[in-house]
């Protein structure tokens, strides 16, 4: 899983915007008892143009 606490199962989850919202259904750790769960966190890659955060993502699975 990625990100610091598991919250998200992919790279693509990660650059979500949508995981701020509380709505936000995880795709990878959620709290127990909850259905959704707003993922916070630093902002960075979230106001990427898809183009942008495809090349970004791509670059991150060759580390």
């Amino acid at each position: 899983m990625f990100g610091p606490s598991g919250w998200c199962a992919t790279l693509e989850d990660w650059f979500d915007p949508a995981q701020l919202r509380e709505d936000y259904v995880p795709t990878g750790f959620r709290p127990y008892g909850r259905k959704t769960y707003a993922v916070q966190g630093h902002p960075f890659g979230l106001g990427l143009n898809a183009e942008e955060k495809k090349a970004l993502i791509a670059f991150l699975k060759t580390l």
